[in-house]
């Protein structure tokens, strides 16, 4: 073994911290404490709740992202660390927002809309 090497490392598992990279438009969005759902390839549909622990007040320079550090409880260890995530976090919600699926969208002169019938 080599001067100076380490022996070995502790790591802490529950909580643990994943960390996601959002663009200069959607950062201010976010704010401190907003919760978030990870999803994980090794856990088809199973999903981890999360909460936005730290935004980097700066963005990168090469990139323009920023650095979110989410925060989720891991009380089985399920996730380790170096694992990739997928992270959805709720930018805006809107009170009695009216949905319909992408296939009843028409597109005219370049716009998008719904024709809606008289009742």
């Amino acid at each position: 073994m080599a001067a100076n090497a380490a022996l070995y490392s502790v790591v802490r598992l529950d909580p643990i911290k994943a960390v996601v990279f959002v663009g200069e438009r959607d950062s201010r969005l976010l704010g401190v404490g907003q919760s978030a759902e990870l999803n994980a390839d090794a856990y088809p549909g199973r999903s981890f709740p999360g909460r936005v622990a730290r935004i980097a007040p700066v963005f990168q320079s090469a990139t323009r992202l920023a650095r979110v550090e989410l925060e989720l409880a891991n009380p089985d260890g399920a996730l380790k660390p170096g694992m990739f995530v997928r992270a959805t976090l709720e930018l805006a919600h809107v009170e009695d927002a009216v949905s319909v699926p992408s296939d009843a969208l028409l597109e005219r002169d370049g716009r998008s809309g719904v024709t809606v019938a008289p009742a």
